[in-house]
C-alpha cells in the first residue's frame, strides 16, 4: 500500500510501477476523486495486489486503529507492507486565528466559492465557543485549490503568511477545535494529528532527513522503526517493511 501526500503524485507513481513491471490490473486507487480512481484497476481495491490512497484518507478512516479499517485490507487481511511517502509526523499541533485567516482572504479573493468559504469560516471561528469543534473545508477536494497554487498566490508574502497558508491546508477536512488565545479572547483552532499506533511498521521514504529525530523518538524495543544506514536500500515483497529515511 502506497500512501501519498497529494493526489498529483499518483500520476508520477503509477509511471514508476509501470516502468518496473507491474500490471495496472493489479493496482487499485482509493480516493475522494473518482478521475485518479480510474488510473487504477476497475476491479474492488480489497482484491488489488497493489493499493494507492492517500494519507489524508488514513487520517480521517483510520480513527484508533489501521487494522480495523477493512477499506484497505487485501484479501480479508490488513497489508502487510505499507509504504509512507515524505515525512512522517505522527503527532503535530497547528494553531490558526481569525487574523491569520483574514491575511489570506485578499490573494485569493478572485476565486467567489473560495472567498465566500473562506469569510464563513472566518465568522464561523470568530463566533465559536471555547471548546467547540468547526468543521474546516476540504480546499482541494471542494475548490480544486492545492497547497502549492495557494502558496503561489501569496507568494513574496512573510514567514508567517506561508506558514499559515499551510496550517489552513493541514486543516482541511478536519474538525478542529476552539480555544481561546489569551486576554484578547481571540479564537484558535487547534488540531492534534495522530495516526494509529497498528499502522506500523512502515517504511518512509523521506530524503529530506528532517524527522530523523521523530523515528528515533519512536523507537523502541516493540518498533520497527528507525532510519537506515547512509545506503540505498530496495524493499522487495519478502522484505518485511520498516520506518526509513535519508534517500531510500
Amino acid at each position: 500500500m502506497f500512501c501519498v501526500g497529494r493526489m498529483t503524485e499518483i500520476g508520477e507513481l503509477f509511471k514508476t510501477l509501470d516502468a518496473i513491471g507491474i500490471d495496472k490490473s493489479k493496482v487499485a486507487v482509493l480516493t475522494s476523486d473518482e478521475k485518479w480512481n480510474a488510473l487504477g484497476s476497475p476491479a474492488d481495491p480489497t482484491a488489488c495486489q497493489v493499493l494507492i490512497t492517500t494519507q489524508q484518507r488514513i487520517e480521517q478512516q483510520c480513527r484508533g486503529s489501521f487494522e480495523a479499517a477493512k477499506q484497505f485490507f487485501y484479501n480479508g487481511r490488513p497489508r502487510a507492507v505499507r509504504v509512507w511517502d515524505e515525512g512522517w509526523l505522527p503527532g503535530a499541533a497547528v494553531t490558526l486565528n481569525p487574523f491569520d485567516l483574514a491575511a489570506l482572504m485578499k490573494p485569493l479573493m478572485h476565486r467567489t466559492d473560495l472567498s465566500e468559504a473562506m469569510v464563513d469560516l472566518f465568522l464561523r471561528l470568530r463566533g465559536a465557543q471555547d471548546g467547540e469543534l468547526v468543521a474546516i473545508p476540504d480546499w482541494e477536494d471542494t475548490f480544486g485549490l492545492t497547497l502549492h497554487d495557494a502558496l503561489r498566490s501569496i507568494q513574496g508574502a512573510s514567514h508567517e503568511d506561508q506558514q499559515a497558508m499551510t496550517t489552513l491546508f493541514i486543516l482541511a477536512g478536519r474538525m478542529a477545535r476552539v480555544s481561546l488565545d489569551g486576554p484578547s479572547g481571540n479564537a484558535v483552532l487547534t488540531y492534534q494529528d495522530t495516526l494509529p499506533a497498528d499502522l506500523l511498521p512502515l517504511l518512509v521514504l523521506d530524503a529530506s532527513g528532517r524527522v530523523r529525530q521523530t523515528y528515533r523518538g519512536r523507537s523502541g524495543p516493540s518498533e520497527d522503526i528507525g532510519p537506515p544506514a547512509d545506503r540505498r536500500e530496495a524493499l522487495r515483497p519478502t522484505d518485511r517493511p520498516r520506518m526509513a529515511g535519508g534517500g531510500v
